[in-house]
């Protein structure tokens, strides 16, 4: 069984060390988070070099978010793939950040951390500033009413599903394990509803930033989010089609829940802007679903996707072909089986931004 829903883990004294690294990669992180609130510059650049060295060294691709507080933009760190902005409360906030980023070196997607009644007033308007969206619930418990919490981290999670935009459930879901060596049964409840409500990620913060046992944390995690991912189910959600690219994507979703025998096992998908990808991601698709990209930005970006797994390939032809030796290196990867019913999404040309309108079957 595999891992759709995927993991966020915080970077911090507790877990900065090559060994500690290593195991938490090994456990199922797909996003290090590093909160700019917390230790140098210095510190953050040299861990996050650190993070993409191992992961290199293990053939793993893991993607990169900081975490900074508004009105105290000071970005000097690079490799970054997202940047989390807090106490957001419309869509003024993020396009201050936007100018910001601009001018730098880099493009990472901002994820707009929604933690207090304004924006969530305002949601509507932040939806298209950001890339993602980051269900915040430690300050949002505080500014709402306790007894809302529940009901806006489904709600957040429909819209961004609808919207095609990642989201995060974060704030607590294991804490007690930053002392002990299990979670609660109350945490553990509250991780897999986080799944069953739709979310792409699940962050964990404290407990991996200072707890006693981070890659065990990480593991804890994995073991309720593969259970989940396999045996348990995400509400079906209603999408207005309003173009090609979205009239594929629902043919695409419904050949896949509508097949029987064969069932298809898995989507394989060639995108350059990741956007085919993130629209069907939204579906919460019972197969994997692999994206083949030659763009390493966009890769480790698709990390955060619910379901998505990404796959680096330079492509030698422009021409597609359905026979082309690619599906043989997904089979040697292990991204795909012998005997696996795939469906393929592609355009005439295989990285052509723009030009995905194809879908064709193949049996690997």
């Amino acid at each position: 069984m595999v891992k759709k829903s995927k993991i966020v883990a915080t970077i911090g004294p507790a877990s900065q060390t090559r060994e500690v690294i290593t195991k938490m990669l090994d456990n199922g992180v797909d996003v290090f988070r590093f909160n700019l609130k917390h230790n140098t510059s210095e510190w953050h650049q040299t861990t996050i070099d650190l993070v993409k060295t191992i992961a290199n060294e293990l053939g793993k691709h893991v993607a990169i978010m900081i975490d900074i507080p508004k009105l105290e933009i000071n970005i000097d760190t690079s490799g970054v793939d997202f940047v989390a902005i807090s106490y957001i409360r419309s869509k003024t906030d993020l396009e201050e950040l936007k100018r910001y980023l601009l001018k730098t070196e880099f493009a990472p997607k901002i994820i707009a951390k929604i933690e207090n009644g304004e924006a969530i007033k305002n949601l509507e308007e932040i939806l298209p500033e950001c890339d993602g969206i980051m269900v915040a619930r430690g300050d949002l418990g505080r500014e709402l009413p306790l007894e809302q919490l529940a009901f806006w981290q489904k709600k957040i999670i429909e819209i961004c599903r609808k919207n095609n935009k990642p989201v995060i459930v974060a704030t607590q879901m294991l804490s007690s394990m930053v002392e002990n060596d299990k979670p609660t049964r109350a945490e553990a409840t509250d991780v897999a509803n986080a799944i069953f409500d739709g979310t792409d990620a699940l962050m964990l913060s404290e407990e991996t930033a200072i707890g006693k046992n981070p890659a065990g944390v990480v593991l804890q995690m994995q073991k309720i989010a593969i259970f989940c991912d396999n045996e348990g189910s995400v509400g079906k959600i209603n999408k207005s089609v309003t173009n090609i690219s979205e009239i594929l994507v629902k043919a695409a979703v419904n050949i896949i829940e509508e097949s029987i025998n064969p069932k298809i096992t898995a989507v394989v998908v060639f995108s350059r802007s990741g956007e085919t990808v993130r629209k069907l991601s939204s579906y919460r698709l019972r197969v994997p679903l692999v994206a083949v990209t030659d763009n390493q930005k966009i890769m480790e970006m698709l990390n955060l996707s619910y379901g998505v797994v990404p796959f680096y390939n330079v492509f030698e032809s422009e021409k597609f072909e359905i026979e082309n030796p690619l599906f043989q290196k997904l089979t040697d990867f292990n991204f795909l089986n012998k005997g696996d019913r795939i469906l393929v999404i592609h355009g005439n040309n295989w990285m052509t931004q723009g030009s995905t309108s194809d879908i064709s079957l193949k049996t690997i």
